[in-house]
C-alpha cells in the first residue's frame, strides 16, 4: 500500500468529533488573524489582558494543520501550504481592514451593553487598593457624567445580561431585585461596588450613599486602579427617627438615643470642605497618615474618625483621606504584628483568606485592638443630632 493513502487512513476521522475539529480550527485561526486588525471584541474585558494567547493558539493550530496536511501532500506540502496560508491570511487581512457593515453593528450592540456607552468616569488611583474577597457578592454601580447628555450626572447598573440607568429613587428596589438573584444565607455576603468619577461632586455620591443605607445594604467598596480592586467600607443603618422621614424603605428599627450611645467618647472630627481637609478648625495637609497614627495610639483601641463632607469637595479628594486612615491603620497593624509575634506581614496578609486557624487568631487579635472606625456624618444626621 503506498505510504500516502496508508497515513491517511490512520489520521481519517469520521463524524461529528471529525466535523467539530476541522471547524474549530479554521475558526480560530481566522479569529486570531481576524481580531488584530478591528476592535469587534474590545468590549469582552478578557480579551486586551489575553490577546496574545489567541497568537499564539493561531500559530500552534497552524502547525497543528501544517503536520495533518504533509500526510497527505507528501513531498508537495510546502506549495500547497504556502498558497492556501496566502489565500487565508489574504482573505483574513482584507476582511480585517474593511469596514464591514455587520461588524460596526456587532460594536454597537457590544458597546451599548457597556457602562462605557452610558456614562463617562475616571476612577481615583489608591496605593492600598483592597481586593474583594471571594466570600462577597458583588454588584457594581457606575455613577458618571452622560454622554447622551453633556454635563447630566448618570447612575447604571450593571448585573450579568442586565444593564440599564437607574435613578436614586429607584436604587431600593435595585437593591431588593439583586437580593431576590441570591439565598437569603447570602444577604450578608452581598456587596456593592461604586464606579465613580474622580472630579465627581460628594452630593451626588452622598446620594447613592444614603439610599444604599435605607435600602439595608451595608458593604461597600469604593472601586480605584482598576476593575475588581477597591477600598471596603461598612455602612451603618439609619436610626428609627430619621427612618420614620421616609416610610418607603425597610431598616432595623434602632432608637436614636441608642444610635447616639454607639459613638464613641474617643472622637477624631476630620471636616472635608472645598477639597481641603480641616481638624479642630485647623488645615492640614491630605497625607494625614503620621496625624491619625498619633491619634490611634494616642487612645489605644476604640478611636473613631468621624468625618463631615461638604457638598462640593471632589470623591478624589475624599477617597485620598479615607486611604490615608487605611495606611496609617494598616502600619500601626505590622508594627503590632511584629512586636508582640514577631511576624512580618504585608498589606495582603490582613485580607487574605489564610486558612491557618493561628495566624487567623492572630490577624483577629490585631484588628480588635486597633479596629478601624471610620464614620461619615450623612446630612439628615447631622441635622438631627446637632453635630456642629
Amino acid at each position: 500500500m503506498p505510504n500516502y493513502i496508508r497515513l491517511s487512513i490512520i489520521v481519517d476521522q469520521k463524524g461529528l468529533q471529525w466535523f467539530f475539529n476541522h471547524l474549530f480550527f479554521k475558526l480560530a485561526i481566522f479569529f486570531g488573524i481576524f481580531c488584530s486588525g478591528i476592535s469587534l471584541f474590545e468590549s469582552f474585558q478578557f480579551y486586551p489582558a489575553y490577546r496574545y494567547l489567541f497568537y499564539l493558539l493561531m500559530f500552534v493550530l497552524f502547525f497543528h494543520q501544517w503536520m495533518k496536511a504533509r500526510l497527505f501532500f507528501g513531498k508537495k506540502i510546502l506549495r500547497y501550504m504556502m498558497i492556501i496560508g496566502v489565500i487565508e491570511l489574504s482573505t483574513s487581512l482584507a476582511l480585517a481592514f474593511i469596514p464591514l457593515e455587520f461588524s460596526q453593528r456587532m460594536n454597537s450592540v457590544l458597546l451599548k451593553r457597556s457602562p462605557k456607552y452610558y456614562c463617562d468616569y475616571e476612577l481615583p488611583t489608591s496605593s492600598i487598593a483592597y481586593g474583594i474577597l471571594r466570600k462577597h457578592i458583588s454588584f457594581p454601580l457606575y455613577l458618571g457624567v452622560s454622554k447622551q447628555q453633556i454635563d447630566s450626572i448618570i447612575l447604571v447598573s450593571y448585573w450579568r445580561d442586565k444593564m440599564r440607568p437607574i435613578s436614586m429613587n429607584e436604587i431600593a428596589s435595585w437593591i431588593s431585585e439583586k437580593r431576590e438573584t441570591i439565598y437569603e444565607l447570602e444577604y450578608d455576603q452581598m456587596a456593592t461596588e461604586l464606579y465613580v468619577d474622580k472630579h465627581m461632586k460628594m452630593k451626588e455620591v452622598k446620594k447613592v450613599l444614603m439610599a444604599l443605607r435605607k435600602s439595608d445594604a451595608r458593604i461597600v467598596y469604593l472601586m480605584a486602579n482598576k476593575y475588581g480592586v477597591g477600598l471596603r467600607w461598612t455602612l451603618r443603618p439609619l436610626c428609627e427617627e430619621i427612618h420614620q422621614r421616609d416610610t418607603s424603605y425597610q431598616i432595623p428599627n434602632m432608637p436614636c438615643s441608642e444610635f447616639k450611645a454607639l459613638r464613641n467618647e474617643k472622637k477624631v472630627p476630620l471636616e472635608l470642605s472645598n477639597n481641603k481637609t480641616l481638624y479642630k478648625n485647623r488645615l492640614i495637609d491630605l497625607e494625614i497618615v503620621d496625624s491619625i497614627k498619633f491619634n490611634i495610639e494616642k487612645f489605644s483601641g476604640g478611636i473613631s474618625f468621624e468625618m463631615y463632607v461638604d457638598d462640593e469637595s471632589d470623591y478624589e479628594t475624599f477617597v485620598r483621606i479615607y486611604e490615608s486612615i487605611r495606611v496609617a491603620y494598616l502600619q500601626i497593624w505590622q508594627e503590632v504584628a511584629k512586636a508582640q509575634f514577631g511576624l512580618t506581614l504585608s498589606q495582603k496578609d490582613f485580607d487574605s483568606n489564610n486558612f491557618d486557624s493561628d495566624f487567623l487568631d492572630k490577624i483577629r487579635k490585631i484588628k480588635q485592638e486597633y479596629p478601624v472606625n471610620f464614620i461619615v456624618w450623612s446630612d439628615e444626621e447631622i441635622e438631627y443630632f446637632n453635630l456642629r
